[in-house]
């Protein structure tokens, strides 16, 4: 922007002065939003990708070897799975820039954000796996905060939670060991069961972002809010994040490192 045109209405047709439009970088201003669109476009694909990346090393921890045994035990299976609601509760607090502090000390943020997360795209009224499911939707969001909290720290299973024990069976457990459980009131914690969930509220979050995406041309508001969105979980990608490199693009990596 010349100097000689700062004082003049915007270009996007604002009637404010360009200097107060276009020259704050106001996602509002077409004529900015026209520029900074290449590199949204750029971040959003980062953040889909990045998802997508995780969902299949997710699934690759359910392979199964030729005698139809898992690879990796019940407990590393929910490990990853509880690893994965850290990633997707990240972003989507990054996403609409939650604040979730809450006036009790007794809970921490993670443990409110984690609930949050639940009550969204977990909760039975909204994500068709789970209610589905046989045995996870009896279990609530406290009692599977609880012994997430225990397998990430202790490989363990938390003990009692409000006065029920939560047992760890996996599809291959037999009916009749599981039912055993069952009638001493145990709740019934399955692998498969909340990653065919968390599967379903992936498709909750990227229904979201799709329709927000899809109204973002119709409501400057609403691309304000998406734009700013994206660009909040970018940053916390470059904090945080991870990428896959393929052995193509190693040396690529090598002379770009070179170069700088």
């Amino acid at each position: 922007m010349k100097g000689s045109d700062r004082n003049k209405p915007c270009k996007c047709g604002s009637k404010i002065k360009a200097k107060y439009c276009y020259g704050k970088q106001l996602l509002e201003c077409d004529v900015f939003f026209a520029e900074e669109v290449k590199r949204h476009d750029k971040r959003e694909e980062a953040i889909f990708n990045y998802i997508e990346d995780i969902v299949r090393e997710v699934a690759s921890s359910f392979f199964q070897n030729d005698k139809k045994q898992y690879v990796l035990g019940a407990r590393a299976q929910l490990i990853i799975c509880f690893s994965f609601i850290d990633v997707l509760t990240n972003l989507i607090c990054k996403y609409e820039n939650l604040d979730l502090k809450g006036s009790s000390k007794k809970k921490s943020m993670h443990e409110r954000q984690f609930k949050y997360f639940f009550q969204e795209f977990i909760d039975k009224k909204k994500n068709t796996a789970f209610k589905n499911t046989k045995f996870l939707q009896g279990i609530n969001a406290a009692q599977l905060y609880h012994i997430r909290c225990s397998l990430v720290h202790w490989f363990g299973n938390g003990g009692l939670c409000k006065g029920k024990q939560i047992t760890i069976a996996t599809d291959r457990t037999p009916n009749k060991i599981i039912d055993q459980f069952l009638t001493i009131g145990s709740l019934i914690l399955m692998p498969l069961e909340l990653k065919e969930t968390l599967i379903n509220a992936i498709e909750l979050i990227m229904n979201r972002l799709l329709s927000n995406i899809e109204n973002a041309n119709k409501d400057k508001n609403l691309r304000v809010h998406h734009v700013r969105g994206i660009d909040r979980c970018y940053q916390k990608f470059l904090e945080e994040g991870a990428i896959s490199i393929k052995e193509s693009d190693l040396q690529k990596i090598i002379l770009h490192k070179q170069e700088i």
